[in-house]
């Protein structure tokens, strides 16, 4: 008797915790985690070339970074004036602009490989804007725009790691462009 009465209550408590009697539809639906996950499927030969191209065409990033850096030194601490800050800014965007039209000529099919190097001429392109932002402040100085300048900066870095980071999870193995 205790036995059918402990199921009893089982039965109840389980029956009585499966809904409600006014039911409300999910605002949205309810993904699993396997439904979420997005992959990318890029061949290893596909991959293996656009490396292979952007090591032709790529910039030495961390010179440019240097360059970049002791230009902006130089000019803050008076050694270099605005004009030579300029035409030195200049050059320097233009050798960042050459790299980015020889990393769009790069010819690609995959739409994962598209897609990073298109991140790859946006970061390019917010570095040559940083630097062109500093030549117009350097005269009259005019910190403001500096200071965006140097966010930009911030941009391109956090840019080009993300765009390493992905490029070496697609690789499997590291990839760094400084």
């Amino acid at each position: 008797m205790k036995i059918k009465l402990c199921c009893a209550i089982l039965l109840l408590l389980t029956l009585a915790g499966c809904g409600s009697d006014a039911p409300v539809a999910p605002s949205s639906p309810v993904l699993s985690p396997l439904q979420e996950v997005k992959f990318s499927y890029i061949k290893e030969s596909d991959l293996g070339a656009y490396l292979r191209a952007i090591a032709r065409t790529r910039p030495d990033f961390q010179l440019i970074i240097d360059e970049q850096t002791v230009l902006f030194e130089d000019w803050a601490s008076g050694r270099t004036n605005a004009y030579w800050t300029r035409i030195y800014a200049n050059n320097l965007i233009l050798r960042i602009r050459a790299y980015a039209r020889s990393a769009a000529a790069i010819r690609l099919a995959n739409p994962e490989l598209i897609r990073l190097n298109g991140q790859l001429l946006k970061a390019m392109d917010t570095l040559a804007g940083a630097i062109q932002d500093f030549s117009v402040a350097v005269d009259p100085p005019d910190d403001t725009i500096i200071d965006q300048a140097n966010e930009k900066i911030g941009q391109f870095n956090v840019a080009i790691d993300r765009y390493s980071q992905q490029l070496s999870d697609l690789a499997g193995q590291p990839i760094s462009l400084f």
